[in-house]
């Protein structure tokens, strides 16, 4: 009897145990729950963010590609830029040169000109002359003792030859 007490006690402590950790197994078993419930949320979590960083990486490649390639036609366009900026500043520089060679020459032609005009009519003046651009010519036609009669009779000819004096640029003189 003592033994069947004994072991009818021991039974109502394992009932009693059994009843008051019947709260705490649900507790645990609930925490276990959201346990598996935060790890799969973490999970979730985890692969959405990797799936972004993967697209955000992709996206940055592709914008990197395109930034590279803008970089390479700018300077493609800065080479080819450089190269028309060659071209026409050497354009303006012959248009210069030119322009300054027509100017020496039309300053020269005025020059010229004005020893020109009149030049019977100064040389009786014993003024003094630039140097003559317009001489007697000792070839032509009326001085020459072979020309027909007729020819020296029906023409008044002209004894002048034209000698451009040199023009000078840059301190150098320069025949025409």
């Amino acid at each position: 009897m003592v033994a069947e007490r004994v072991q009818g006690l021991e039974q109502e402590v394992k009932d009693l145990v059994k009843e008051e950790l019947k709260p705490t197994h649900t507790w645990v078993s609930e925490l276990q729950e959201q346990m598996l419930i935060r790890a799969l949320d973490y999970d979730k979590r985890y692969e959405e963010a990797k799936r972004m960083l993967g697209e955000q990486s992709a996206r940055q490649e592709l914008e990197e590609k395109h930034v590279r390639g803008s970089l390479a036609d700018l300077t493609e366009g800065h080479t080819q830029l450089e190269a028309v900026v060659g071209a026409v500043r050497e354009y303006v520089r012959d248009i210069l040169n030119f322009s300054s060679v027509i100017n020496h020459i039309v300053i020269q032609d005025e020059i010229d000109r004005q020893g020109t005009a009149l030049y019977a009519l100064r040389s009786e003046k014993n003024e003094q002359l630039p140097p003559a651009t317009l001489q007697l010519d000792p070839n032509c036609l009326n001085c020459d003792p072979k020309s027909a009669v007729v020819v020296q009779k029906a023409f008044k000819m002209a004894c002048l030859t034209y000698n451009p004096s040199q023009i000078r640029i840059d301190d150098q003189m320069f025949s025409r």
